[in-house]
């Protein structure tokens, strides 16, 4: 059972639903002993120093010494658009002593959000989807992070939008150099549950089994949960897609170090 949900956000983030505290009670509640709550920082978003994010580490801190025991709340923050605004992202980075770095992609090159794009037709889908894959693979290999977030973003747009079921397989050179670059770099990769709530049929086993059969070790768990009704959503299902890909553990973070946490054996059938 995964029982660390390393993707999580609060109203510390602008669109959060719930209260820090609000999602630290939830946790507990659920049996978790570490809580990551990754808030956003996206570049493209507040050019002038991230005053914001700054703030958003402080309370962070602040939480930290009141928490109940039991719990660990790690410094996190989701990181989108690090490449855009090189100088920015430093000074993001440089403002407190984070824990966990998601690295995510959000917006392609000329502020192009792949949220509120309308989507009318399957070719349109197909060219964001080529367009973005290109930037992914620069992204993996240039950005700071500590795992590549969602990396099936995108899909779940398309299909909201004009009910197209597109896949990262369909660019098969492009998906393969971003596994390797991720591989080659010590980094994780983040299976993000948020694309079942999306309405998206099924997550990324796919990619999980060709991650693995390239080398993968690294795989992180999130939920992308901005509320406490969504805390480790279908985590049950994530764990089933890691362990037919041959894995035995699924990967958190402290001070930017990996830790391998083994799944539970399973029982033997009566």
């Amino acid at each position: 059972m995964i029982t660390v949900d390393t993707h999580t956000h609060s109203t510390c983030s602008h669109d959060g639903k719930s209260t820090l505290w609000e999602m630290a009670e939830a946790a507990i509640s659920r049996g978790m002993t570490h809580l990551y709550l990754t808030e956003h920082a996206d570049t493209n978003f507040d050019k002038e120093g991230n005053p914001y994010t700054n703030f958003m580490g402080k309370t962070m801190l602040e939480a930290r010494k009141h928490l109940p025991e039991g719990i660990r709340l790690p410094l996190s923050i989701e990181f989108g658009q690090a490449t855009a605004f090189p100088a920015i992202s430093q000074r993001i980075l440089s403002m407190q002593d984070y824990e966990y770095v998601i690295g995510s992609l959000h917006r392609l090159s000329g502020n192009f959000s792949m949220i509120y794009h309308e989507y009318p037709d399957r070719a349109d889908c197909e060219a964001v989807l080529r367009r973005y894959m290109s930037e992914l693979v620069s992204f993996a290999g240039e950005a700071e992070y500590d795992t590549l977030g969602h990396i099936d973003y995108p899909l779940r747009y398309f299909y909201v939008s004009c009910g197209e079921i597109l896949e990262l397989e369909d660019f098969p050179e492009e998906l393969d150099e971003v596994l390797r670059i991720v591989i080659s770099r010590g980094k994780s990769l983040e299976l993000n549950t948020a694309t079942l709530r999306k309405g998206y049929p099924h997550l990324m086993e796919g990619v999980i089994r060709r991650y693995r059969e390239l080398g993968g070790t690294l795989v992180t768990v999130g939920s992308d949960a901005h509320n406490t009704g969504d805390l480790m959503h279908s985590f049950d299902l994530a764990e089933g897609i890691l362990r037919r890909a041959g894995f035995d553990s699924y990967t958190i973070y402290e001070h930017r170090t990996p830790i391998l946490v083994p799944f539970e054996p399973k029982g033997n059938p009566v």
